[in-house]
């Protein structure tokens, strides 16, 4: 892939380290955060839906995800 990114002749130069030479399309896909059709890993039928109701306040100074959500998965989970 490398090589065709390069024919366009552009100021930077692409160059394949090897990281995902043994890795698989759905792999990478996976890593980079598609849901799959065959992927019944993250499906949301069994969230309950929540309204908003009330005004908006200001923002808050810090906020962690993972502390406010701990049984969420896909936050305790760093992708790369």
């Amino acid at each position: 892939m490398a090589r065709e990114v390069n024919k366009a002749n552009t100021t930077w130069k692409a160059h394949d380290d090897g990281r995902f030479s043994d890795v698989t399309k759905e792999q990478i896909m996976r890593k980079l955060g598609a849901k799959l059709d065959n992927d019944t890993s993250s499906d949301i039928e069994h969230l309950e839906s929540v309204a908003y109701k009330g005004p908006l306040g200001a923002a808050p100074a810090s906020f962690d995800s993972r502390t406010v959500w701990p049984g969420c998965q896909s936050i305790q989970e760093i992708r790369d």
